[in-house]
């Protein structure tokens, strides 16, 4: 707790001699939340990270310039009690009570993170009875400790910190003069990178000239290819719509087949019956006249058996007539499927060849975008540098 204190004392007079400095230099506010923008102190989940607080990179950035300019080491304590002064919006004399005790909160804090203690949350936003609810009496009376020692500083700051004002003076004075090297440093560095982007975007813009051209005759190469694809493509329409009349042909014929079959089975069947009502009035031959029956019935027999002969050759006919059809049918799918599949290979060149030009107009416009980007903000820090010369 005495360490705290010191610090306290010692932030207090930073503060003081910073808030005067900051009426002559406006520019340097942000640094310190001159901005009017509420933001938290830190969120309750923020101390599980290495950073207990979060701030901006440019208090960051100045902490870590004034630490090697002064060559004073600081630790994780009084890295966070400068975080808590920075963030400050007003003077000693301005602070209220509610502003002292939440600054006491975020000490405390601080210190406990240090020491492995549980932390708060306290935002602008919240109370003090929000801010203090969940604390122990141990914390507790912690807390009422760190706000009184805060108080007694910010309320006897005023009277006492005569001879540390101009100490502090000089002290700024002499940063002021190192930080004014290390601007006419930065300065010129900025203008050997600002030659060094201009010369690579001269050497960028031939680039791109030449690019566009063998673009453009990429382009026109493409075109003349999808033109002669187009009429490839044109060409297998018609192949296609031919190969598909010659199976509607072959269909048609099969219809055909199946009529004839159908129509040679009512014969047949026509001459059986013929031939059943012939053997049946055999029979009532048979009784009366035995041998005129039996001549009747080789007749009927031979005559069976040519029917028999005739229908086999017919039947042997529309095999072979059905076994060509079933060919002829198959070699007409095996065209159709390789006419299918050259037409998917020219879409996919196509698509690809479409793919290949897109891309290459995206690659040449974020190219060009990149390119006037990265001018534009070369010479808005090469203004700014010399604004500050």
């Amino acid at each position: 707790m005495k360490r705290a204190l010191f610090l306290i004392v010692h932030l207090s007079v930073l503060f003081k001699v910073q808030s005067g400095f900051l009426d002559y230099v406006p520019g340097f506010a942000s640094l310190f939340g001159g901005n009017e923008e509420k933001t938290e102190l830190y969120k309750s989940d923020a101390f599980d990270k290495k950073i207990p607080y979060e701030v901006s990179m440019v208090d960051e950035t100045f902490i870590k310039e004034a630490a090697k300019l002064t060559g004073v080491a600081l630790s994780e304590l009084d890295s966070c009690q400068q975080r808590v002064v920075f963030k400050l919006k007003s003077d000693c004399e301005k602070m209220n009570d509610e502003q002292l005790a939440k600054m006491a909160v975020h000490l405390l804090n601080c210190q406990s993170y240090v020491e492995g203690r549980p932390t708060y949350a306290c935002s602008d936003e919240m109370s003090i009875r929000d801010c203090t609810k969940h604390m122990d009496s141990d914390t507790w009376t912690s807390y009422h400790l760190m706000s009184n020692r805060a108080r007694a500083v910010f309320k006897n700051c005023n009277m006492k910190l005569v001879v540390p004002l101009i100490n502090a003076r000089w002290s700024h004075l002499k940063c002021l003069v190192q930080f004014r090297g290390l601007a006419e440093h930065t300065v010129n560095r900025l203008m050997d990178a600002a030659q060094d982007q201009l010369r690579t975007l001269r050497k960028v813009v031939t680039d791109q000239e030449k690019l566009q051209d063998i673009a453009e005759y990429t382009f026109d190469t493409l075109t003349k290819g999808q033109e002669t694809i187009s009429k490839q493509q044109q060409d297998l329409q018609k192949a296609q719509f031919h190969g598909q009349l010659v199976i509607e042909d072959n269909i048609q014929r099969l219809v055909d087949e199946k009529r004839l079959l159908l129509e040679t089975h009512g014969v047949l069947v026509k001459m059986s019956e013929n031939v059943q009502a012939k053997l049946e009035w055999s029979l009532q031959q048979v009784e009366h006249q035995t041998d005129e029956s039996k001549v009747n019935h080789a007749e009927l027999l031979k005559d069976l058996l040519e029917i028999q002969r005739k229908a086999k050759e017919i039947f042997e006919k529309i095999d072979e007539s059905s076994e060509l059809l079933v060919k002829q049918n198959e070699e007409f799918k095996k065209q159709y499927n390789l006419t299918l599949s050259s037409l998917r290979e020219v879409n996919e060149t196509i698509h690809t060849l479409v793919s290949l030009v897109g891309g290459t107009r995206d690659t040449l416009e974020e190219n060009s975008r990149t390119s006037v980007s990265i001018h534009f903000k070369n010479a808005d820090i090469t203004k700014k540098g010399i604004g500050h010369d």
